[in-house]
């Protein structure tokens, strides 16, 4: 009776009438993005299939900073298929996180959250990966180069991760888009700064000097990421 109560009585308030038509959901990119992250998802599980350790072993991999070139003969070479499968990974998933921010934000158009979630994560990886072979090349430091980029990679995939679960949730949940949005840049400047301090570690214990890390740090890490910064504020900002 209960039931039959609450039941009639939602149809009460309600008006009981049929629309003559579906109205769009007011975030109607969710999905095709939704779709996106189901493509990342699959990919994910042809990599558990190739290499069962592959993503199990991602966070010793990043808690580890002595013999890398060891643990990933072991468990995943950064030449094999699940590893480039993790990178492509977090180029997904990622151009998914950062289409959702920006939508939240709503700082810039459709096309240029198109654009823009699909070139920050290429530029970061480039960024983060080529000034390393460009800081060997000026040093002459002769170091394994496998653990140097190594720490890059498997922060990259391990990201590429965590973001999996994020946009998932919020691809779901959309009310969240404030808590989510913060937790997404937190999770990116943590693992940089967690790059840098393993880099870091690993270039000191070479016994390279200081004055080739301030020079890495400031015109190869910190410099390109002001000018994109300044790039973006001048023409999309103003």
């Amino acid at each position: 009776m209960a039931i039959d109560l609450l039941f009639f009585n939602f149809l009460d308030s309600s008006s009981g009438e049929i629309p003559a038509s579906l109205s769009a959901k007011e975030n109607g990119n969710h999905f095709y993005l939704g779709i996106l992250l189901f493509c990342s998802f699959l990919l994910l599980a042809f990599i558990r299939t190739s290499n069962n350790k592959a993503i199990l072993s991602i966070g010793a991999l990043f808690l580890n900073s002595t013999n890398l070139d060891q643990r990933l003969k072991e468990t995943m070479r950064l030449s094999s298929f699940s590893s480039i499968g993790l990178i492509l990974n977090y180029f997904l998933v990622s151009f998914v996180c950062n289409m959702l921010l920006f939508e939240s934000t709503g700082l810039f158009s459709s096309g240029t959250n198109l654009w823009l979630s699909a070139l920050i994560p290429v530029a970061l990886f480039v960024i983060q990966l080529i000034p390393m072979y460009l800081f060997l090349l000026i040093s002459g430091t002769n170091f394994p180069i496998v653990s140097f980029s190594g720490n890059t990679l498997i922060g990259l995939q391990l990201n590429g991760l965590l973001y999996n679960l994020i946009a998932l949730i919020w691809i779901l949940n959309p009310q969240w888009s404030f808590e989510l949005m913060i937790l997404f840049t937190v999770l990116l400047f943590l693992f940089a700064f967690a790059r840098l301090i393993k880099n870091s570690y690993l270039v000191l214990t070479e016994g390279v000097s200081w004055y080739y890390i301030i020079l890495y740090f400031c015109t190869l890490e910190i410099l390109p990421l002001f000018v994109a910064f300044n790039y973006i504020k001048m023409n999309f900002l103003n």
